[in-house]
């Protein structure tokens, strides 16, 4: 992956990472959306044929417009506003897995959520740093059955 410095930010040019530059140079939402597909291996997930396609699409929907979101600004994560140029980054280590554990656990809720938006929004930002204790919770949840 080569990168350069462009503007205050690094630019990645690797395909399956955002660049997070200047503002003005900015993807169009369309351009996001494919990128985050392609990030998250979207192809991958729905061949397995385990998670609803509309659900997955809106997952990488949310993920574009994080990553179109004005960096100078804060973004609202889980009721707290974080650095505008440090969420795009976290929403950048996103892959595959961590999708499938999102979309999984939100299968699950037996709750009304009144803002699926934002739920699934906290739920992306905070897998990030939770995939392996995840994985390892089922794990033992499953084991004590």
């Amino acid at each position: 992956m080569k990168m350069e410095k462009k503007g205050k930010r690094l630019d990645m040019t690797d395909d399956t990472k955002m660049s997070f530059i200047t503002p003005s140079v900015r993807p169009s939402f369309r351009e996001a959306i494919c990128r985050a597909e392609g990030q998250i291996n979207k192809s991958d997930i729905l061949i397995d044929g385990r998670l609803d396609s509309g659900l997955v699409r809106e997952v990488c929907m949310i993920i574009a417009e994080v990553y179109m979101m004005d960096p100078a600004r804060p973004i609202r994560i889980s009721g707290e506003w974080l650095d505008g140029y440090v969420v795009p980054e976290i929403f950048g280590e996103l892959g595959r897995f961590h999708i499938e554990a999102v979309i999984d656990e939100f299968c699950r809720l037996d709750i009304d959520i009144r803002n699926k938006k934002a739920y699934l929004r906290t739920a992306l930002y905070n897998i990030v740093f939770t995939l392996d204790a995840h994985y390892t919770n089922r794990v033992n949840h499953d084991m004590a059955k």
